[in-house]
């Protein structure tokens, strides 16, 4: 049995919240925990579980204490992956995407934090992983999809071809009727901002430009 206290506690790892270890030609992740809150672990490992019963592919826990969990690797993440491929591979990855985030939407699931970098590529299927944000926790169900939506939206304008790509993945993923209509409301909401920065778009920091391509996205649905 691995004995994984006596390696996470080797100096090699320490100050580290994060990170890889490398354990007989497997990797794995350790997560610690963040200010010694055990019980975001603990709600991160049933988020994974919740989603894994509704036939998503999540990260298997191999060990769990209150102060870490140590989880499977799934390969590199759809945000890395769509980086370095050619645009033809950038659609056929987000048409996997849609179809990941579809399936667990029709089976009442949702992750939390649907952003590209928390989407895995593994051995040609969607991966989903770090279900540690609590800001959608507030939101009614069609809420959480909505923003699972948004965060994948939101990704995808970083690329040149961002309204091919957002426009592909809308009509594969299909967001039902109530999800369709708080991303219009979302649109519509922040179409004052839209209207201001749309104009300096290029110029903007990232988040902010990927931002104002996504609402535009939105105002077309």
């Amino acid at each position: 049995m691995t004995d994984w206290d006596t390696i996470i506690a080797s100096p090699h790892y320490a100050g580290k919240r994060l990170f890889p270890v490398s354990l007989d030609g497997a990797r794995y992740w350790v997560k610690r925990s963040h200010g010694g809150r055990a019980s975001a672990l603990r709600d991160e490992v049933r988020a994974m579980e919740a989603v894994a019963r509704r036939g998503a592919l999540v990260p298997t826990v191999v060990h769990a204490t209150n102060a870490c969990i140590v989880m499977t690797d799934l390969g590199e993440t759809l945000q890395r992956h769509l980086e370095r491929v050619d645009a033809p591979e950038r659609l056929r990855c987000t048409l996997l995407a849609a179809d990941a985030l579809r399936e667990l939407h029709a089976h009442a699931g949702w992750h939390g934090n649907a952003a590209l970098r928390n989407l895995m590529f593994s051995n040609g299927r969607i991966g989903m992983i770090d279900f540690e944000s609590a800001a959608h926790r507030w939101l009614t169900l069609n809420g959480r999809q909505a923003f699972d939506a948004w965060q994948a939206i939101h990704s995808l304008a970083q690329f040149d071809e961002r309204d091919a790509l957002i426009r592909e993945f809308l009509e594969r993923y299909r967001p039902s009727p109530p999800v369709i209509r708080l991303l219009r409301l979302m649109a519509w909401a922040l179409s004052p901002a839209y209207v201001l920065l749309v104009p300096f778009a290029g110029r903007l920091k990232r988040d902010f430009r990927q931002g104002v391509y996504g609402v535009r996205a939105l105002l077309a649905l």
